[in-house]
């Protein structure tokens, strides 16, 4: 089935981008589906529109876009980070527009919160795949067909040996910059004042080359404090526990809902501090979780595609991407990378 998949995050050198990027392409790949389009991050902004008729019309009457949905057999959206408090209205258009046109249309991984308008769309989906539990049941608040699977990253491939040695490392990652005021505040203070404490933003242009060798860096840590949605599934991954600070949405707390784990979620200086006591007398909370994500996989993400004849696997789809990555010569700015400084900065929430 030939795919065009919209807000591919290959573009963004965070390790949760990249790792997405590379488990829809292997997923994708491996049932016998052949991505022959992507619409990275951003791409599609132009088309955003809060009415659905203005949205879809917009979409239709534009020859490129129009020309790029016609040539595919199904047009998937990547929902992560963007389908919450009325943004992403870009991709609820070209779903219309692909519906209108006879196209299948899918929503996976995604998270879905405070949602407005675009009822009709999303019951037309084929296929509506949320991350978490509190993206479920939104969704199902407005009788939505969905479905839950975990994020697309625990399909990622992770390899090689760690690249900066964090043995007996207290690990701070970056934060969403909605969250500086309190979670911020809070994890420059550790930074500043706690002794054996390593910055780690998930968001860093190293990670366009050496995202792989993650989850091995960070085996090697003592415990990881992190506010990234992807810094829980990389601290999984690497089987190290953490203490979970929130996001700009309850992304965080999803997850930790739906693999039905005791794992506090902390803002104050305070909190973290009880729960670093917490997390090591009650590590089988965390393993809890570990296993919860394991048992997830092979990943359905994309079932609802069925086995495709296509000739094509994981390793041509993998190299598709780069093919379809190199010609986005802009992502290579550092500009566009959104390098963090340990002050809140980032420009996804994923």
């Amino acid at each position: 089935m030939k795919v065009f998949l919209l807000n591919d995050t290959a573009t963004v050198p965070h390790i949760g981008c990249q790792a997405v990027s590379d488990a829809h392409a292997r997923l994708l790949g491996a049932a016998g589906h052949r991505v022959v389009d992507r619409a990275f991050l951003g791409e599609l902004k132009p088309f955003a529109h809060r009415e659905e008729e203005a949205g879809i019309a917009g979409v239709l009457a534009d020859d490129s876009l129009r020309g790029r949905i016609e040539a595919a057999d199904v047009v998937v959206v990547n929902g992560e980070g963007t389908l919450h408090h009325g943004v992403g209205t870009e991709y609820f258009a070209v779903l219309g527009s692909a519906q209108r046109l006879g196209k299948g249309t899918l929503i996976v991984n995604a998270v879905f919160e405070a949602h407005q308008g675009w009822e009709s769309v999303i019951q037309r989906l084929d296929d509506f795949c949320v991350r978490d539990q509190n993206s479920l049941e939104h969704a199902r608040s407005f009788g939505f067909r969905c479905r839950m699977v975990p994020d697309s990253f625990l399909a990622a491939q992770f390899e090689g040996a760690a690249f900066v040695d964090l043995h007996d490392k207290i690990v701070i990652t970056d934060w969403h910059p909605a969250r500086d005021f309190d979670v911020g505040v809070t994890l420059r203070g550790l930074l500043d004042s706690v002794e054996g404490t390593f910055y780690f933003p998930m968001q860093h242009g190293i990670h366009a080359y050496l995202w792989r060798r993650a989850a091995a860096t960070w085996a090697r840590a003592s415990v990881i404090v992190t506010a990234r949605h992807h810094g829980l599934y990389l601290a999984a991954v690497a089987r190290k526990p953490f203490i979970a600070m929130p996001s700009n949405t309850r992304k965080v707390e999803g997850l930790i809902a739906a693999a039905g784990a005791r794992i506090p979620i902390c803002i104050h200086r305070s909190e973290v501090e009880a729960a670093a006591d917490y997390t090591f007398k009650n590590l089988g909370e965390y393993e809890r979780l570990f296993d919860w994500l394991a048992a997830q996989l092979p990943l359905q993400t994309f079932s609802s595609l069925g086995t495709g004849s296509d000739d094509t696997d994981a390793l041509r789809e993998l190299a598709q991407l780069e093919k379809h990555r190199s010609l986005r010569p802009e992502a290579d700015s550092p500009a566009a990378w959104g390098l963090s400084n340990g002050k809140g900065a980032g420009i996804v929430s994923l």
